[in-house]
């Protein structure tokens, strides 16, 4: 995870559907510890898709791919959104499971 420049990150909302959206920055933008990961959410295109969901529910889920190798990383858990402003929020997201996936 600390390598990683990039994840998907799902979330869902009762009645509403499903989102998958894009999270990167340079490697080292996720911290991680036992079992918990956060980064600062940057504004995308505005429409808060992610962001809303989590709002009404928190499951979320997270893959992350090593591109170099193929190898996978999902995890799933409960995801909060910490509010510091309009452009200023951290995502903090405490792992409930994790399954690790590699090619061959």
């Amino acid at each position: 995870i600390a390598a990683a420049d990039t994840f998907f990150l799902a979330t869902a909302a009762p009645g509403r559907g499903v989102d998958a959206s894009h999270r990167g920055g340079g490697p080292g933008f996720v911290t991680a510890t036992a079992d918990r990961l956060a980064w600062a959410d940057a504004p995308g295109n505005a429409m808060f898709l992610s962001l809303g969901n989590l709002a009404v529910d928190p499951a979320a889920g997270i893959l992350v791919i090593d591109w170099s190798t193929g190898a996978t990383l999902q995890l799933t858990g409960r995801a909060e959104v910490e509010w510091r402003g309009p452009d200023h929020r951290t995502i903090h997201f405490t792992v409930d499971e994790v399954r690790e996936t590699r090619p061959g």
